[in-house]
């Protein structure tokens, strides 16, 4: 029996706003028990406090994702355009295991695809070249 879900992040999302909104309120609460003097109420809002923090710790470890899930796209991606090129490419990937926020992951693997062709096309010159200029034959992109 698998223990994972999957979870749209928008709900993280809610959940996160939602957090934010008792916070605000629990700011409040404080400033009347401060007035009120109400020690038994300043105590259980310090619990209530460091319980809210929690809250938001789990939520923002929930929408963490391995950049691995985008990355492993890549070498075959790179092995494809290489070929198409005419380009010989060594390429070595680090820090797969990396976990990353969801919505950051999505935008960074569009401009990661476009800085690999970039590298590629611009970046590496055609095997004969490079042997021309006293380079191995094989690019490295890492």
């Amino acid at each position: 029996m698998s223990k994972l879900i999957k979870v749209d992040v928008s709900h993280l999302d809610k959940l996160m706003n939602l957090v934010g909104e008792l916070v605000i309120n629990k700011g409040r609460l404080e400033q009347i028990a401060e007035r009120l003097g109400d020690r038994e109420l300043i105590e259980t809002l310090s619990t209530t406090s460091r319980l809210m923090a929690e809250l938001q710790d789990e939520i923002m470890q929930m929408r963490l994702t391995p950049v691995a899930e985008v990355f492993n796209k890549f070498p075959r991606m790179v092995r494809s355009l290489a070929r198409k090129e005419g380009k010989e490419v060594e390429f070595i990937m680090e820090g797969t295991e990396i976990e990353v926020d969801r919505t950051i992951l999505d935008k960074l693997g569009d401009v990661l695809v476009h800085l690999l062709r970039n590298a590629i096309d611009h970046g590496i010159e055609p095997p004969e070249e490079r042997e021309k200029l006293g380079k191995p034959r094989k690019g490295r992109l890492s």
